[in-house]
């Protein structure tokens, strides 16, 4: 059987999914009239051998496909580029030697000025104890010698980052040089057709397969603009086989490939609980108190479990198409602009007042037609970089809150103004204990702002502690679980206060935790 070893192919295009990608590669042969094994060097090692389709023109059929992985160097070099490697080497050793001779009379040059200007100084001061120094003949000199000192120190660094990367390029060539077997090895994938031509001729094949370890997530940009919002999607593509892809036309898709199966129901069957005698306790060393802590222990991870199983069910998958070729290499992760989209937002600021010094800017807005897959997001204000935080995921037409920064032109202050205490009284009083808290807001701002603001009272656990809110000065929109909240609109220049009290009450012999 006539067998073809084929060490290249052109990739057509890759499609890349959220936990795999689809190659589809292409490459022509000449084959013998008859039986015929073609073997496809240098493809990925992570294909999945059941996704594997094959097409091929007229006057030629695949009677077997089969996948392998093999071991190669990393590099297969010919005699030619192996001469001109070494010829490159030797100009970079050259090269390295210059530098080096000049990163050497640059520092001691440095360190000559250093001795100097110390020697200009320990001069002056003996000058000035006698009264005959003169300080701007001193100030023109430290000046001069000052400058020149920067300027080799601007030259010492450019030339250090030469030589790094000279030192950079001299180690990869002499990898590329070293003996074939003592260099590292690396798997790749041999895709074998078993192939029967009509006649001897050229043909053109193509090969279509999944790929594993391949894979993308979501990255944002948020430009904030006035009231404008432009969100920037980004896809972070990963792909960890062994085989770079170079300017290849790429496809981004939200879908996530998975095997799925026809749901069969079974019946689910209850029956009454028999009762067991227990049998006699065995005598062990572990103390009684330790089973409380296992039953404890083991109802937290059960606990666990439940939450894990909860899952986010996507609609519609997205596919975006990238304008330009990539290049996508291993282990090397890469950014890819998928889309834009400019929003008009709503910005209010939210006040923590009982945990936090001051106001926090939240941004909101609607998510447009785009599937906001979660994500990390980075923020700007305008040119300005804010921070970074996270996107939830997000279905079109749905509203989207984030903080984007603290806001320093709005004042705040949460006093305690009164605090009073009863811990003693006649026959079943209650002790108890009143506070008086006064919250203060100026817009320092150049407009008006919508303003929310979080405060809370405690929550008693105990049946005989009782909790109440007396006074408010601006009744909250909530008030909920001892969370109260107020909104409204602070005008420019404007002081806003509210101010209210609530008393815990309480039995007098009890000691009451967490109150200031």
């Amino acid at each position: 059987m006539n067998t073809i070893f084929v060490k290249k192919s052109e990739i057509k295009n890759v499609a890349v999914y959220r936990n795999a990608a689809i190659v589809r590669r292409k490459f022509f042969v000449e084959l013998e009239e008859g039986e015929n094994e073609i073997k496809l060097m240098n493809i990925e090692n992570t294909v999945i051998p059941a996704s594997i389709r094959v097409f091929a023109s007229k006057g030629v059929k695949v009677r077997n496909v089969d996948f392998s992985v093999i071991k190669k160097p990393v590099e297969e070099i010919d005699i030619e580029t192996k001469r001109k490697l070494l010829d490159e080497l030797g100009k970079l050793e050259v090269q390295k030697e210059i530098l080096e001779n000049e990163i050497d009379g640059i520092k001691q040059v440095i360190n000559a000025i250093d001795s100097s200007m110390d020697r200009i100084i320990m001069s002056f001061g003996k000058r000035a104890v006698m009264g005959e120094a003169v300080e701007e003949n001193l100030s023109k000199t430290l000046k001069y010698l000052t400058e020149t000192r920067k300027e080799n120190l601007k030259q010492l660094v450019e030339k250090e980052k030469q030589l790094r990367e000279v030192n950079s390029q001299i180690e990869q060539i002499r990898s590329l040089l070293t003996p074939e077997e003592k260099r590292r090895l690396k798997e790749v994938g041999v895709l074998t057709l078993t192939t029967s031509a009509t006649a001897r001729t050229n043909y053109v094949f193509e090969v279509e397969y999944n790929v594993a370890k391949v894979s993308w997530m979501p990255t944002y940009d948020l430009i904030l603009r006035d009231n404008e919002v432009t969100l920037v999607m980004y896809a972070k593509i990963l792909q960890k086989t062994t085989i770079p892809w170079e300017n290849v036309s790429l496809t981004v898709s939200t879908k996530t490939i998975q095997p799925v199966s026809k749901p069969e129901p079974q019946p689910w069957y209850i029956e009454r609980m028999k009762m067991v005698k227990a049998a006699r306790p065995v005598r062990t060393l572990i103390p009684a108190i330790a089973a409380p802590r296992v039953a404890k222990m083991k109802a937290e991870v059960e606990e666990e479990l439940a939450f894990e199983e909860a899952a986010v069910i996507e609609g519609e998958f997205l596919t975006f198409e990238i304008k330009e070729p990539i290049s996508l290499y291993p282990n090397k992760p890469q950014l890819a602009l998928l889309t834009s989209h400019k929003i008009n937002v709503k910005t209010k600021y939210v006040w923590y007042a009982f945990r936090q010094p001051g106001f926090i800017e939240i941004v909101e807005f609607e998510n447009p037609e785009l599937t906001i897959s979660p994500g990390e997001c980075r923020i700007f204000r305008g040119d300005l970089f804010v921070g970074v935080t996270n996107l939830p995921y997000t279905a079109p037409g749905q509203k989207v809150e984030f903080a984007t920064m603290w806001d320093e032109n709005i004042e705040t202050k949460r006093k305690l103004v009164q605090r009073e205490e009863k811990k003693k009284g006649v026959l079943r009083d209650k002790a108890y204990v009143k506070y008086t808290y006064r919250l203060t807001i100026i817009n320092h701002k150049k407009t008006p702002i919508d303003a929310e603001i979080i405060d809370q009272i405690p929550v008693a656990k105990d049946p005989e502690i009782e909790v109440t809110l007396e006074k408010v000065s601006v009744e909250p929109v909530e008030n909920n679980m001892g969370i109260l909240k107020w909104k409204f609109e602070v005008k420019l220049g404007e002081k806003r206060e509210i101010e209210y009290t609530f008393t815990v009450k309480f039995p007098p012999e009890y000691e009451i935790a967490n109150l200031p």
